[in-house]
């Protein structure tokens, strides 16, 4: 049998260590469970039950560790103790029926630590992933939340995302509906747009976009930059003044160091570059059409697509930034932050912040000769509103 690595009493983390050697040895010991029942007599010699009793012997306290403790996850954690238990239990006879299913017990709870092992979130971390996404707007009580569509919004394994949905379930953030869910109305962002604005100005701060005692734009440029009107943004600065997060002073809005206790937001998803790069004409034209599109409200089956493009469209300018300088920083974070934030899930929010996006990338675009940036912007200067 292979050595397994001593483990300590520091929980799942003293196996981070030695991952690589611990995957080996799970692998191996897998397929140690496929020999044990090459025979098919009518009773299994006692050798080969003392192999399978080793081998629970020694992965069940692996299991122990792993298995998250019921106030962090308890759908993962009464999941852990079913798998332990199945394993543990003797077979009733030692006859080929009763064996084989206990080696699929053990080889579940190997596959088990083996995932849990390659994942790189736990379920609840995942949980507290939604839960910031739920906050900053990304999903509302206006839409549906599916397990599909967070495997496709957060890269993760499904098993763990239900998991992490149950835990939401158990706290009364998420509510099932049917076979999808929604989010409880005392966590859903309130209805209004200036509640939005007020989220998507949030994920700024948390983001680093503008950090403590940073000066906001004239609220004319920040309406433009964020595609609404001046009326919605000012009443969301209100609501972050009266939150703590913004003080006005001297006409202009000043972030406050209440900032740092805001949650983080959710994990970036970074853009993929396109194969060929894209021409100025193809970036202005994309961004005006986004930007068109959430001002007429047109509805877009394949916006998730264009805000690909768009995002591949900000990873191409942005690395063209660094090479060019020229003092565009607040524009470049702006920028970078849009790019990786998450499509919201409600089909209107979706459209505005595919707009936005196409925004920020059209101020990477140096502006044609003869002109400003004001007058070369994909809005043209005019307001849109929200």
């Amino acid at each position: 049998m292979t050595p397994f690595p001593k483990i300590g009493a520091s929980g799942p983390k003293a196996l981070a260590v030695s991952d690589e050697t611990v995957l080996s040895a799970v692998l191996a010991d897998s397929r140690a469970l496929g020999r044990v029942l090459r025979g098919r007599a009518s009773h299994v010699p006692g050798h080969q039950e003392a192999a399978i009793k080793a081998l629970t012997d020694r992965w069940i306290p692996v299991a122990e560790l792993i298995r998250p403790e019921p106030t962090v996850s308890l759908a993962d954690h009464c999941r852990w103790m079913n798998l332990i238990n199945a394993a543990r239990t003797p077979s009733a006879q030692r006859e080929v029926p009763s064996l084989s299913a206990r080696v699929a017990c053990v080889r579940e709870l190997l596959t088990a630590i083996r995932l849990a092992l390659e994942s790189p979130l736990t379920a609840a971390q995942l949980s507290a992933v939604i839960a910031s996404a739920v906050s900053y707007g990304v999903y509302t009580a206006r839409g549906f939340i599916d397990v599909p569509q967070l495997v496709v919004d957060l890269g993760a394994p499904g098993w763990m995302l239900k998991l992490s949905v149950a835990d939401l379930v158990e706290e009364g953030v998420l509510r099932p509906a049917g076979h999808r869910y929604r989010v409880a109305s005392g966590h859903s962002l309130p209805p209004g747009r200036e509640h939005r604005i007020a989220a998507r100005l949030r994920a700024q701060f948390a983001a680093g976009v503008y950090p403590a005692g940073t000066r906001l734009p004239r609220v004319v440029d920040l309406a433009l930059n964020l595609v609404t009107d001046v009326g919605p943004l000012s009443r969301a600065l209100r609501e972050l003044e009266w939150k703590g997060l913004v003080v006005l002073a001297s006409r202009r809005w000043t972030v406050t160091a209440r900032v740092a206790e805001l949650p983080p937001p959710p994990p970036p998803v970074p853009p993929l570059l396109a194969a060929v790069p894209y021409s100025a004409s193809r970036v202005r034209e994309t961004c005006r059409g986004a930007v068109y599109q959430w001002r007429y409200r047109i509805p877009e089956s394949g916006i998730r697509d264009q805000w690909r493009e768009l995002r591949a469209m900000a990873a191409q300018l942005l690395a063209d930034t660094v090479a060019r300088g020229g003092g565009i920083e607040l524009r470049s974070a702006r920028a970078r932050e849009m790019a990786t934030a998450m499509l919201p899930a409600q089909p209107e929010a979706a459209l505005w912040h595919t707009a936005c996006l196409a925004a920020c990338v059209s101020d990477l675009m140096p502006a044609p000769r003869g002109t400003d940036r004001g007058t070369s912007s994909v809005r043209g200067g005019a307001r849109v509103k929200a």
